[in-house]
């Protein structure tokens, strides 16, 4: 498991309706709107925690496209440490 930086991977949060993803970094700025599906299935597979219902607070934490879902469509998945 990865340990936590300002910079790297830190969060996938993961819209179940479209399964649809997005990265936060350590510090939970957005950092990628589209993992592979390769990487939200190994994400949703191999995680330190999940939250289910979770969504970012801050709208520059959140693509366009995910902020007209309702926080209960999402689930984070912490995947370091």
């Amino acid at each position: 498991m990865n340990k936590r930086t300002p910079y790297g991977k830190y969060v996938m949060v993961y819209h179940v309706t479209t399964q649809r993803a997005f990265y936060l970094n350590g510090g939970y700025e957005l950092m990628s709107e589209e993992p592979t599906p390769d990487e939200i299935v190994y994400n949703r597979l191999n995680h330190v925690q999940a939250w289910e219902g979770w969504k970012p607070t801050y709208s520059c934490q959140i693509p366009a496209w995910a902020r007209e879902y309702p926080r209960g469509e999402f689930i984070g998945f912490w995947i370091a440490e």
